[in-house]
């Protein structure tokens, strides 16, 4: 499961929630600022990331959360 969620100030691509995947699949999450919002980074299972779109293999259960400012 990839459980996506987002910080105020934008919402991801696929929409915030939990998603069931099959092992092994790769996921690419687009992060979408609103207004005059920026991306500031990802949160995958505590680690910062900052490529948008992120790609995430699912090999295990992740949580993901898109940081807008």
């Amino acid at each position: 499961m990839l459980t996506i969620t987002a910080s105020e100030g934008g919402t991801t691509n696929p929409a915030p929630g939990t998603h069931t995947y099959q092992q092994g699949t790769t996921v690419t999450v687009t992060a979408q600022p609103s207004g005059s919002n920026k991306f500031d980074y990802w949160l995958l299972d505590g680690q910062q990331k900052t490529t948008n779109p992120i790609t995430v293999i699912m090999n295990t259960d992740h949580t993901l959360k898109a940081v807008f400012k």
